[in-house]
């Protein structure tokens, strides 16, 4: 039996993470007490619990557990000395041991941000209700860091979000900072870095929230949810992100990806050698006759979109982004980055192995990028009858979020996100014909073409992008190029911001400044979102603090998009008037078709500064993001965390 260990510290005690704890810097011992590591005894009753002890059954369980995790952050590399010490083991010859410290990725030596030393990062997987605390260790050298927990609510612990300068200063090289929150919303989520371009370069993991069968409203749909059943695809480079920002013109220009992951594993074809890695690939058993539920998470960082198939089985859809829906049969699931579908897999073909296909679609697929994990049914060999399949830009059967995006229109091979039916009842002001807030957000690209006198002039120091075709850009949401301050307004206060209606005078075009607008407590907020720019880039927008209801998604021609806009809004608001709404599922990250919009709303009942942004690394860190400031901060929010971290510019009076 594994031995629960006892932690303590005055800091840690129930209160704390459900309505954080008074502001004052605190004697020396007390500091010092807060900064204590796994196992060291002190005199708090709070029992933490392993993450073994954490991933039970939560169907049966019916304790609330505290637990705990250690995350070291740490630069390392793939194909190192550490996969000849760690040997494949004699009972699964394929797969190496759990505690190797070997990073395979494709098989291509380079530098990554690990987690543990692992890739991905390790899966949290708890019980709803359950609290979870999290020390991040940051030992990469002179690189700051933060994790936000990506879907997370974060009711009462808006200081543990993990977005830099907005809700936490971020973690220095060489300090430890303790996340700690309820386990409160459930379903399958992920976590990953929030700070640059850290994301795309390791710093990512599933998160997962089961809850009990009296609970689950899909309980009966499924015999099996599994720990191993997670399947978290990502985009990989044969080098750090940051060679790619803020672009190159002549050697490999642009930010497409050389290859994609499941689960952190693959195989890669050198084009040049025609030579392909003998990495492992990843291997989901499975015994003929059961439901398995699968848990699938989408951690792109680029502008890709990523296609999942498994040969000769259909998927039933029953949650998206951790809110369970009317089931619907697809057989390939589109996703972008940062969204979550979960699904039913019935084993019910003939005992063998069969392929998991992955593929990038939508601005990558000239790309071609195609990675393969493996379905083994119980019995049969880890090797499938069939050849490997190659890339196919077009999949049969019923998609997931097809390309096209005809979402206005029942279609017997496609289905949008925004028709599915909710599972939960769907609150009646939702419906309010009338918003408290109506956010019109169009939202582009700043192009420099031609102005690289404005862009490089000498004393400026503008962000922007250089992509494939070499023309530097800005992005932008309504006209703001987002710069956050230097300190985080949730817990230091900001007095300087701007919106799109209220944009300082002397702004020059894009306007960078800190994007932040302020909402009342228990208003419905609508936010309508739509594309300027288009080119075949579909935009995954995420709004951290909430889920919110799609209302409608579509596409617009590629010019007048304002007056097109004008009529969308229109036609929008004679559908409240006559009640046409019916569905209005749940997500919390929502795909903009190319030239597109989507209309959705929330109810603003979580108090706290919550980002909204493109999912896109490169596209956040030139500006596409925004904060929602929901509430007051001195009535509506908990009590700034004891001993919280704090940032500031330092700039005292000259000698």
């Amino acid at each position: 039996m594994i031995m629960k260990l006892r932690i303590t510290s005055v800091v840690i005690v129930i209160h704390t993470l459900i309505s954080g704890a008074i502001t004052k810097r605190g004697t020396p011992e007390e500091r010092q007490n807060y900064d204590i590591s796994y196992g060291k005894p002190t005199n708090s009753n709070v029992v933490f619990s392993t993450p073994q002890e954490c991933a039970r059954d939560c169907t049966t369980s019916k304790s609330r557990l505290t637990c705990y995790y250690h995350f070291t952050l740490e630069c390392y590399t793939t194909m190192n000395r550490a996969c000849n010490l760690c040997k494949p083991s004699n009972t699964n010859p394929l797969v190496h041991p759990p505690q190797c410290q070997c990073i395979e990725g494709d098989g291509y030596e380079r530098s990554v941000l690990s987690i543990n030393r692992m890739l991905p990062g390790p899966s949290i997987q708890v019980c709803q209700y359950d609290r979870v605390v999290v020390d991040v260790e940051n030992k990469t050298p002179a690189l700051e860091a933060t994790i936000h927990w990506h879907g997370i609510f974060q009711e009462k612990t808006q200081y543990y979000d993990g977005v830099p300068y907005v809700t936490q200063c971020p973690i220095h090289s060489g300090t430890t900072f303790r996340y700690q929150f309820m386990a409160a919303n459930a379903g399958t989520f992920f976590y990953h870095s929030h700070s640059a371009l850290h994301k795309i370069n390791g710093q990512y993991g599933s998160l997962i929230i089961r809850q009990s069968a009296r609970a689950d409203p899909q309980y009966k749909l499924y015999d099996e949810d599994l720990r191993t059943h997670v399947i978290l695809v990502s985009d990989y480079f044969h080098e750090m992100a940051e060679d790619r920002y803020p672009g190159r013109i002549i050697r490999s220009p642009g930010q497409i990806p050389d290859n994609l992951l499941i689960n952190g594993k693959g195989r890669w074809t050198n084009l040049d050698t025609n030579q392909t890695t003998t990495s492992q690939r990843e291997i989901f058993q499975v015994k003929r006759g059961n439901r398995y539920r699968f848990r699938i998470i989408n951690s792109f960082s680029t502008n890709c979109l990523a296609e999942l198939t498994v040969q000769n089985h259909t998927l039933l859809l029953i949650a998206q982004d951790g809110d369970p829906v009317v089931p619907k049969p697809v057989n390939s699931i589109i996703s972008g980055s940062g969204e979550r579908v979960d699904v039913v897999l019935t084993a019910n073909q003939t005992v063998g192995s069969y392929w998991v296909q992955l593929t990038g679609v939508g601005p990558c697929n000239r790309a071609e990028l195609n990675q393969l994990a493996i379905l083994q049914y119980n019995g049969a060999s880890n090797v499938p009858a069939t050849p490997e399949p190659t890339y196919r830009p077009e999949q049969p059967g019923i998609k997931y979020n097809q390309l096209n995006f005809l979402c206005n229109e029942t279609r017997p091979e496609a289905i949008c996100a925004n028709q599915f039916r909710p599972v939960i009842k769907v609150e009646s002001t939702i419906l309010k014909v009338k918003p408290d807030y109506r956010f019109i957000l169009p939202f582009g690209f700043y192009n420099y073409d031609g102005q690289e006198n404005v862009l490089y002039q000498p004393g400026t120091y503008r962000h922007f992008l250089i992509p494939a075709n070499g023309i530097p850009f800005a992005s932008h949401i309504n006209n703001i190029s987002n710069v956050f301050p230097s300190y985080p307004p949730i817990s230091q206060g900001v007095k300087k911001y701007c919106n799109g209606n209220k944009l300082p005078t002397n702004c020059t075009v894009p306007c960078e400044c800190s994007h932040i607008v302020d909402v009342k407590l228990n208003s419905l907020v609508e936010v309508i979102l739509y594309d300027t720019f288009g080119n075949e880039l579909i935009h995954p927008f995420h709004l951290h603090g909430y889920s919110f209801h799609i209302f409608d998604i579509g596409n617009l021609n590629t010019t007048g998009k304002d007056n097109q806009m004008k009529n969308v809004i229109a036609d929008h608001d004679r559908k409240l008037k006559g009640q046409k709404y019916k569905l209005l599922p749940r997500k919390d990250t929502v795909l903009v078709p190319s030239g597109g919009y989507v209309i959705f709303r929330f109810n603003a009942t979580n108090p706290g500064w919550w980002l909204f942004h493109c999912h896109f690394i490169y596209h956040m860190v030139v500006g596409m993001e925004m904060v929602f400031h929901v509430g007051n901060d001195d009535n509506d929010l908990p009590r700034v965390p004891k001993h919280f971290p704090r940032c500031y510019n330092f700039k005292p009076e000259p000698f």
